[in-house]
């Protein structure tokens, strides 16, 4: 698998996370955001934490497999490949955001409220690609595809000739589309895992840990 890739799914897992303390549930009609909220949320969204962790990590499994090769495996090859990824994110985000913002998008993802994971899936999907605009219509999610070709196209200008092909900056637009997918997921789900993990998990090991503990006296 292309490392780039690996590392922008890497990235939905953890923005995933960060991007459900921004959103909640979906209300039948959710107010629509302003032009300064829309920048709040991607300020919020593109400086975060592991907007800047993960790209550092996917760096490091670019370094391991010496992808690009031109850039070596130094130091100053790893940190070509820090900035790359980050800027890759950071291209990404602002072409959705200047998108959203000039279209009247809501960038926003609202879990679906649907019992029964295909239907939740496919969901999750369908709202990859198609948006809301901010009187609560539906649109195509122009951001999220100004976000793919931004960060798929735009490092071609400083990236080695290995690694700039049209072959390669399609991959790298599938990636970002991916990354969305997975942020959306984590959204649609997190609650669930969050659930589970406390419900059936910690209860049971509670439970375990106090038979144990009984059988012990």
């Amino acid at each position: 698998m292309n490392k780039s890739v690996l590392g922008m799914m890497i990235a939905a897992v953890c923005l995933s996370s960060e991007a459900a303390l921004a959103q909640v549930s979906a209300p039948s009609a959710p107010p629509p955001l302003n032009l300064g909220d829309k920048f709040r949320l991607y300020l919020r969204q593109t400086y975060s934490l592991p907007s800047v962790l993960v790209p550092a990590a996917s760096a490091g499994l670019d370094q391991a497999a010496d992808s690009p090769n031109e850039w070596g495996q130094n130091l100053r090859g790893y940190l070509n490949r820090m900035g790359t990824q980050r800027g890759q994110f950071q291209i990404g985000a602002f072409c959705a955001f200047g998108v959203d913002a000039a279209l009247h998008e809501d960038p926003r993802f609202f879990p679906s409220g649907e019992h029964g994971m295909w239907r939740r899936i496919a969901y999750v999907a369908m709202h990859t690609v198609i948006a809301h605009t901010d009187r609560g219509a539906e649109m195509p999610a122009f951001g999220n595809y100004a976000a793919a070709i931004g960060a798929g196209f735009f490092p071609s200008a400083w990236l080695p000739q290995s690694a700039n092909s049209a072959t390669d900056s399609l991959k790298r637009s599938a990636a970002m589309l991916g990354m969305n997918v997975g942020v959306n997921m984590g959204i649609e789900f997190g609650p669930d895992d969050r659930r589970f993990f406390r419900e059936k998990l910690l209860r049971r090991f509670h439970r375990n840990g106090k038979q144990a503990t009984d059988q012990l006296r």
